[in-house]
């Protein structure tokens, strides 16, 4: 009887081991094809060439690795963000006149605002379409433009008002025929800076004004930081 059992524990224990890796494989082949249909939705909506798509994929495998994640937990987390992702990436390059060779620096850019202040892909989602064309009108950078977002969300300022508040203040410096730069010192330096917003960027985005104002410094560094995002 001793030995009957043992030998039933070992078949048992033999028979679990190959479910456990039965089960093992048929996880990892979903996985693996929900990857790849991940991967072509971004393809399709990035119009990434052949070698800028493999260096894309490639990324993306790495990031399964390196964040110790496994490649079925990977797949469940970024199943529904990695459309977003791929939306506001593509809206993104457009927005900027960007070419689709750029898609790694506009994946770089996001991530670093996402881990080194308050903003988030939503935040991005519905602010950066609001003031891309004009910062781009402007000459003024997508690192600079998304480190403005990034520490007005810092401040506590909504992303709508922040994006809009930062295009019509792009704006109307332009139509003055002067820079954001002069206009935000003007600000700072005035005895009222309240009152001196409202005079030179209205009611509506004079907050905005007040906190660029006040953190001019700090949005040059965070561009400097997106700068140098990897």
């Amino acid at each position: 009887k001793g030995l009957g059992g043992a030998l039933k524990g070992v078949a048992l224990g033999g028979f679990g081991i190959a479910l456990a890796g039965v089960v093992a494989l048929f996880k990892n082949i979903k996985t693996i094809i929900a990857f790849e249909q991940q991967m072509a939705k971004v393809k399709a909506i990035t119009g990434a060439s052949v070698e800028e798509f493999n260096k894309l994929k490639a990324s993306s495998k790495e990031l399964g690795a390196t964040t110790q994640l496994t490649a079925t937990e990977l797949a469940i987390a970024t199943q529904s963000d990695l459309a977003q992702a791929s939306r506001v990436t593509a809206g993104t390059l457009n927005a900027f006149g960007l070419e689709a060779s750029e898609t790694q620096r506009v994946v770089d850019v996001m991530s670093k605002s996402f881990t080194s202040s308050a903003l988030d892909i939503n935040k991005l989602e519905l602010g950066l379409p609001k003031v891309a064309s004009a910062s781009k009108a402007m000459g003024i950078s997508l690192e600079e433009t998304v480190a403005t977002l990034g520490v007005l969300a810092d401040s506590n300022i909504k992303a709508e008002t922040a994006s809009t508040g930062f295009r019509n203040i792009l704006l109307k410096t332009k139509k003055a025929g002067t820079t954001v730069s002069a206009s935000l010192k003007e600000i700072r330096e005035s005895t009222e800076p309240a009152t001196k917003a409202l005079e030179l960027f209205g009611v509506e985005n004079a907050v905005v004004a007040l906190v660029l104002a006040d953190n001019e410094k700090a949005v040059d560094d965070f561009t400097v930081k997106l700068q140098d995002a990897e």
